[in-house]
């Protein structure tokens, strides 16, 4: 058995504010631990920002992420 962890893209969007607080949502909130890739060009604020988290946190995630989108 393998012990490497599996990490998918729940979320993204071109605002890294928006996903650093869905990342703190789910991590003191939910406890589920998340990651934020920022793949934006530094000083440009160009590109997207990815939230991912492990495999078997997706469909609770994806239920968090929704919520906050829809309120």
């Amino acid at each position: 058995m393998s012990n490497k962890s599996n990490w998918i893209k729940v979320f993204e969007s071109n605002n890294l504010i928006t996903t650093e607080l869905l990342k703190t949502l789910l991590a003191e909130e939910h406890n589920i631990d998340a990651v934020v890739m920022n793949k934006q060009i530094s000083g440009y604020n160009f590109g997207k920002c990815e939230l991912h988290v492990l495999e078997n946190n997706k469909t609770e995630a994806e239920a968090v992420i929704e919520q906050f989108l829809n309120h």
